[in-house]
Order: C-alpha cells, then sequence, then structure tokens
C-alpha cells in the first residue's frame, strides 16, 4: 500500500478548514433576528429548533455519510450550509428561520462524524493515523485564525447591514465546496466497494457494540460530562465580560482574541499527544479548569484570563479526542459512530445547561461557576481512581499507535 500522503492533499485540508470557518454572522446573528421583528423568545425557540434537528439528524446522516462516502457527505454539509446561510440574508419571518435553522443543523450533522472519519482514513491509507490529532489540531488552528478574522470582519459589514455577514459566509461555504471537489476518497468507496453489508439495521447494533464496548464507554461518558461543563462555561463569556465594563463592539476582537490563544494550542495538539499523552491531558485538564473555574467564584476578576484558559483546553482536547475515538472506531460504520456520540455529547449538554442557568439565576453566574469548578475537581478525581478502565483503555490504544 503506498503509505505517502502528498503534501497537496493535506494543504488542500486546511484551505478546506479556512473556508469553512470563515462565518462572519457570529456577532451580530442575535442583533440580526431582533432587526427582522424577532422576539428573544423565538431567538430561544430556534435555538431549540436547532437543537432538536442535530439530536434527530445525527445518526441518519452519519450512516448516509458511510454509504455514499465521506467526501461525498461533506459536500452535502457544505452545500446545505450555503443555502442555509444566504437563506437567512433573506428571511423575514419565524418560519423562514425555522427552516434555515434546519438546513444548517443538518449540514452540520453532515460534518460532525463525516469529516473526522475522512481524514482518519485518509491518513491510515496513505501516511499515518496516528497522525490524525496533529493534522487535525493545525487544521483547526487554520480554522479559528480565519474564524476570528472573519468575526472582527462581519462586525464591521454588519454596521452596513446586518445582512451583509451570512452572505458572505454562505459565499466563503460555496468555495469550500469547490475544494472539496478536489479531494481524495478514502480507498474503500474509491475502488467502488461500498458498504454494501452496512445497512441501516445493522447500523443501529454498531453503534451499540462499539459505544458501549469496554475501550469508548467510559471515556465517553468522561468527556461529554467534561464538554457540558465547558460548554455552560462558555455562556456566561458575553455578559461576564460586560459586566467587567467591555463594549459589544470589543467583544468582537476579545472573541478574535479567543480564536488566536486557540488556534496557537490546536497547532500544538500533536506535540501535546507526544509529550504529554492523551491519558495524562485528560487528567491535568480538567483538574486545572476546574481550579480557575473555582478561582472565579472567589475572585471574579479573574473570569478574563480564565476565558483564554477554557478556549485553549476546549481547543486542545477535541483533536486528542477524536484521534482516541477513531483509533477505537472500525472503518466500517466510522462515521455513524461518531455522529451518534456526537449526539450522546447534546444529549448531556442540553439537560446541563438548564442546571447551570439555573445556578446562575439562584446565585450569579461567578458564583456558579465557581460551584462548576468544584463539580468539576470531585468528579474527576472519583472517576480517575475509581475507575481505572478508562486509563487503561487509553493507555493501551496509545501503546498500540
Amino acid at each position: 500500500m503506498n503509505r505517502s500522503l502528498p503534501r497537496s492533499v493535506v494543504l488542500k485540508y486546511y484551505v478546506y478548514k479556512a473556508v469553512s470557518s470563515a462565518h462572519l454572522s457570529g456577532p451580530i446573528w442575535v442583533l440580526f433576528l431582533l432587526s427582522r421583528e424577532t422576539s428573544y423568545t423565538q431567538v430561544g425557540l430556534l435555538d431549540s429548533v436547532f437543537a432538536a434537528t442535530l439530536l434527530l439528524a445525527e445518526i441518519p446522516t452519519g450512516y448516509i455519510g458511510d454509504r455514499i462516502g465521506r467526501r461525498n457527505g461533506l459536500l452535502v454539509s457544505t452545500m446545505l450550509g450555503s443555502i442555509g446561510s444566504i437563506g437567512f440574508a433573506f428571511g423575514f419571518s419565524f418560519g423562514a428561520f425555522a427552516v434555515m435553522y434546519a438546513i444548517l443543523a443538518i449540514g452540520r450533522t453532515f460534518r460532525s462524524g463525516t469529516e473526522s472519519a475522512w481524514l482518519y482514513d485518509i491518513l491510515k491509507e496513505r501516511m499515518d493515523e496516528s497522525e490524525f490529532a496533529r493534522v487535525n489540531g493545525r487544521g483547526n488552528a487554520v480554522g479559528l485564525v480565519v474564524g476570528g478574522t472573519a468575526m472582527i470582519a462581519g462586525g464591521a459589514l454588519g454596521r452596513i447591514d446586518l445582512a451583509y455577514p451570512w452572505i458572505v459566509s454562505g459565499v466563503a461555504t460555496g468555495f469550500a465546496f469547490i475544494v472539496l471537489l478536489t479531494f481524495p476518497e478514502s480507498a474503500r468507496y474509491a475502488d467502488e466497494e461500498g458498504f454494501e453489508d452496512f445497512t441501516l439495521l445493522n447500523a443501529l447494533p454498531t453503534i451499540k457494540a462499539r459505544i458501549l464496548g469496554s475501550s469508548l464507554r467510559s471515556f465517553v461518558v468522561y468527556v461529554a460530562f467534561f464538554y457540558a461543563i465547558m460548554a455552560g462555561v462558555n455562556y456566561f463569556i458575553q455578559p461576564i465580560s460586560t459586566q467587567l465594563g467591555l463594549t459589544v463592539f470589543q467583544l468582537g476582537w476579545l472573541y478574535a482574541s479567543f480564536s488566536l490563544v486557540a488556534a496557537v494550542i490546536s497547532y500544538y495538539s500533536g506535540e501535546i499527544k507526544d509529550r504529554i499523552g492523551i491519558d495524562r491531558w485528560f487528567r491535568i485538564a480538567p483538574i486545572s479548569l476546574g481550579g480557575f473555574f473555582l478561582a472565579v467564584g472567589v475572585a471574579p476578576l479573574l473570569a478574563l484570563p480564565m476565558f483564554f484558559v477554557l478556549k485553549a483546553i476546549r481547543n486542545a482536547s477535541q483533536p486528542l479526542e477524536q484521534q482516541y475515538l477513531n483509533d477505537n472506531t472500525a472503518s466500517t460504520g466510522r462515521a455513524t459512530v461518531l455522529s451518534a456520540i456526537s449526539m450522546l455529547y447534546a444529549l448531556v449538554e442540553i439537560p446541563a445547561q438548564v442546571v447551570i442557568g439555573g445556578l446562575a439565576d439562584r446565585y450569579t453566574a461567578e458564583i456558579a461557576i465557581g460551584i462548576l469548578g468544584g463539580v468539576l475537581l470531585v468528579v474527576t478525581v472519583i472517576v480517575w481512581i475509581g475507575n481505572a478502565s478508562i486509563a487503561s483503555s487509553i493507555e493501551s490504544s496509545e501503546t498500540a499507535d
């Protein structure tokens, strides 16, 4: 088998990550909806439509990605993303926005498991799958830099017309479609050795066997909890930052700074894997972040530096988590299993946000973060002391590499 991966393929992947991350609507999307006579209640309902569509579509779109080919699945994703983004600019009713939200959510689910599966398979066939964290991390870094710049540009365009950032985002996603057309397909699809035996009937048993297997079960549950805590704290960035004196315009630059810091650490994900290891990272990162959360509960002024640490840890964790999941998932049905895991993460995150929001309403956002820090520390210590299967399974995976 040819194990040489042409540099051009990796560069195309980085270009794809760049253009697919040029979302200019981030800083203005709520303002845009309000300008189209959408109420705050309806904004919340639209978020619910998006979340519900994600949950319902994750497994079916992952399965479709396995059936039609990973590259084709990504093409569908970018097409829907472009349609949804441009469609937003021309929406003027709650119903129209709900449809666009659903289209964007389905597009995301086509990418969530399929993108990772495509990259891992290509590396396994043509280079070295142990390089996944490094290549994926650097691709994420490129996307974060472009995304941060896009947020600043989106704020500037939004001053002219709040619809313009949506249109430009849709056009950028269209360029991602063109880049994807040049991507190679993994050998199994390119040789037309389709997944004839992988039907919808045996997709669910495959998911059950892989996720409930000893190598993934404990890790997935643990990471779902960790990600849910980080996602909950992420919602406090804007209100706490404005309380500390930042203007809405300065928030755009703050988020761009987040992206820059996250890009740097994501770029070095491969080095983190080699020097620290996946096992040790998922011990150190939650404990370190939990300590920062506790500190914010006592000294709220530490919130801003904590937010930078939060973004850095979240973006360093993703390539390492994906490396481990791909290492422990067979090629047949890989996108389906990864999409199912994304769905499980969402199932944990949604009720967690309700609880976290309740804590902030009852106390303050800063105290809620401090409480979450204590919970994160206690759970992390209990899990790693009482459940050695996580450490042993990760260690065995790294040894196999």
